[in-house]
């Protein structure tokens, strides 16, 4: 695209009226929020200046433009608004972008006319929320509706809009503000979902074998998506424009998997620790030590003792993690935090720094050594479900560990009964249980000393020994070869994501022409090849590009997330 350094044209001497902007001006209080502030102090200033006063302009057309989702989704293209002269294939009408042109003296004009008038301290704006979920049924090709593809947890997502005669223009979507466009740093909530992009399906229409299509070692994982957290674009210029401003937000990214493989952790620990209960002489006497107490009360009986896992409420399994989040018995996906893996930390509004303050068009590039610090941290959780890494982890593996103990009773005369117990390992050892009874009166009314007596004596007893059973060869090298394997995997995923073959490329704050700014980037990456094609003068940010399999065309799946733009603008 044309670099020019007149967008707007000059005042009498054709130098800025102003510094400037401070990227800590931006966002009064919160001097880091604000990720990338472009502005650039290289265009001529139309401001006010001796002899000609910032109302003296005379603007011949401003425009400005908004759209959540954007960009080309299996050959479709999403954009609306954003012309793209070069493209010839078909295009989804019903997802909608914002548009609002002045040209003077007329009054703004919102595209589409559906757009809601909004009341703003500068003037009249406009705002067009997209509601993502209700187009799910939309088919962006035959048999493939929108929602397979994309959905959010926020319902609808805002696009907003300005463009007044007295050269205001702004652009912004994503967690703005309605009434002003700026973005809005209070939805940066880290459990805020604002778009989620299934890849399982897209890989499975874009890629020959879909998913299975990526390599062998990838052949377990059964689901994947991009999960992207707080998300913003904006790009404006003030009053009597001096210059260009573009800043962007993501809050945080995640991949979310599944796969049997997890399930797998968990019933190789149940169905091991089952087999070594069940042939442990220790355990066999403590059950034994049971039956002949009853059995000097004239009743006969057996005992049938059964371990499962119970993850409900256990949380996060590896909690001195960042990088690697997993909850099991929840039906949560494994999830890989982005922000971690790219050496990020998490600040107190819930943003993550490697995603934020990059410069234009940066790409999130994914070292092997971070793949390798992933299957390290995912390697932790075989010692967690164990218990052998002690209380420091906020896991207690005997919280996880349900005992079911069941002693079916007969006696001659007086029928049958049965006694009951059924808790946690630790509450079992702990002696906090209470036993419940079923059956015959008479059985019952025999065993009041039994069931407070020797009955929870015998399994303190027994809790302790499942414990030390727990730790044992057969049941670790069980665990460490089921996380083994999971992790694996996870690492061979991460592998044909980013590295070989590399199918999906993620850029963040995405621009064209980035050195038109009051604060021209030193460092700025190449702007997007599918942008080229953009109106001289129209700059355009966004928070977020997402590539799928773009080696072999960026018409196939290329998305722009939360994509604001202004101009081209005018004046004599």
């Amino acid at each position: 695209m044309d670099q020019r350094s007149d967008v707007h044209g000059s005042d009498a001497t054709g130098n800025p009226a102003r510094p400037g902007v401070s990227r800590r001006t931006v966002v009064a209080g919160v001097a880091w929020a604000t990720p990338a502030v472009i502005v650039s102090s290289t265009l001529p200033a139309v401001a006010a200046s001796p002899g000609r006063p910032c109302d003296a302009v005379t603007y011949t057309q401003i425009h400005a433009a908004a759209q959540f989702l954007s960009g080309t989704l299996l050959g479709t293209r999403l954009s609306q608004v954003f012309d793209d002269p070069s493209w010839t294939g078909a295009s989804l009408a019903q997802v909608r972008g914002l548009k609002v042109s002045t040209i003077p003296p007329a009054a703004p004009v919102a595209d589409p006319t559906s757009a809601q008038q909004v009341t703003t301290a500068s003037g009249p704006a406009y705002r067009m929320p997209l509601d993502v979920d209700a187009l799910g049924a939309v088919q962006v090709t035959a048999g493939i509706p929108l929602g397979n593809l994309i959905r959010t947890d926020l319902g609808v997502l805002n696009q907003f809009a300005q463009a007044l005669a007295n050269g205001r223009a702004v652009g912004s979507t994503g967690a703005v503000d309605n009434s002003s466009g700026a973005i809005d740093l209070s939805n940066t909530a880290r459990s805020t979902t604002y778009a989620s992009i299934n890849l399982k399906n897209l890989l499975n229409e874009a890629l020959s074998g879909g998913l299975a299509g990526l390599g062998s070692g990838v052949s377990e994982i059964t689901d994947l998506t991009l999960n992207v957290g707080a998300v913003a674009g904006r790009a404006y210029e003030q009053d009597c424009a001096v210059c260009i401003t573009r800043d962007y937000l993501l809050a945080w990214l995640r991949l979310a998997l599944d796969s049997p493989l997890i399930g797998a952790v968990t019933s190789g620990l149940e169905s091991t620790l089952n087999t070594v209960i069940g042939e442990s002489g220790v355990v066999n006497s403590l059950l034994s030590d049971l039956t002949s107490a009853l059995s000097l009360l004239g009743i006969d009986a057996t005992a049938q003792p059964s371990i499962t896992t119970d993850y409900t409420g256990a949380g996060d399994l590896l909690p001195d993690s960042d990088l690697v989040d997993l909850r099991l018995g929840s039906a949560q996906p494994l999830t890989i935090d982005i922000g971690a893996l790219l050496g990020g930390a998490y600040r107190p509004d819930g943003t993550n720094s490697a995603l934020n303050g990059l410069a234009p068009n940066t790409s999130l590039v994914v070292n092997p050594s971070a793949i390798t610090n992933t299957v390290t941290e995912l390697g932790k959780l075989a010692a967690n479900l164990t218990g052998s890494t002690g209380a420091s982890t906020g896991i207690t593996a005997t919280d996880t560990i349900r005992v079911k103990l069941v002693l079916n009773l007969s006696a001659p005369l007086l029928g049958t009964a049965a006694i009951t117990v059924d808790d946690t390992l630790t509450k079992i050892i702990a002696g906090d249980f209470t036993p419940s009874t079923t059956g015959s009166a008479g059985i019952i009314g025999l065993l009041t000393a039994f069931l407070s007596g020797t009955l929870k004596t015998t399994l303190r007893t027994l809790g302790g020994t499942i414990r030390d059973l727990l730790a044992s060869q057969a049941v670790t090298t069980t665990v460490n070869t089921a996380v083994t394997n999971l992790s694996s995997v996870v690492g061979a995923l991460l592998n044909a994501l980013f590295i070989t073959p590399g199918v999906l490329q993620l850029t963040a704050n995405a621009q064209n022409d980035p050195q038109i700014a009051c604060q021209p980037p030193g460092n700025a990456g190449a702007e997007p090849a599918d942008w080229a094609g953009l109106a001289d003068g129209e700059y355009d940010v966004a928070a977020l590009r997402i590539g799928v399999l773009n080696a072999l065309s960026d018409k196939l799946v290329t998305l722009y997330l939360a994509r604001g733009a202004v101009g081209p603008i005018a004046h004599l």
